[in-house]
C-alpha cells in the first residue's frame, strides 16, 4: 500500500498529494489499487510545505503526476450509514459554516 502525505505551501496556499513511500517501484497514484479501491482511508499526514517547490507555481506545472496530484477541494464531514465503502449503503454529511 503506498503511503501518501498532504502538503500546502505557506506563500501560494496551494496543496498537493505527494506519494512518500510506494508499495513497489513505479507504483503512485495511477497505479496502486489502494487508491482504486473505493473505500474511505484515513486522512493522510499533513506537511506544511516549507522547502518543497508548489507543483503548480514553482514547477510550472511540469511534475510527475503518478507521484503528485493538486488538490482541487478539501471537504469535511461524517459518514453515517453500514460500512466505510461508497458501495456500502449509507448517507455521507458534508459540514458546512454559514
Amino acid at each position: 500500500m503506498c503511503q501518501a502525505a498532504m502538503f500546502k505551501d505557506p506563500s501560494c496556499k496551494c496543496q498537493w498529494m505527494a506519494i512518500v513511500q510506494p508499495c513497489w517501484p513505479g507504483f503512485g497514484f495511477n497505479n496502486c489499487p489502494t487508491f482504486f479501491n473505493g473505500i474511505t482511508k484515513e486522512a493522510p499526514p499533513f506537511i506544511k510545505a516549507t522547502k518543497i517547490c508548489c507543483p503548480k507555481h514553482d514547477l510550472e506545472g511540469m511534475y510527475d503526476r503518478n507521484l503528485i496530484r493538486m488538490v482541487v477541494k478539501v471537504e469535511k464531514g461524517l459518514r453515517w450509514g453500514m460500512g466505510p465503502d461508497e458501495r456500502d449503503p449509507g448517507v455521507d454529511i458534508k459540514c458546512a459554516v454559514m
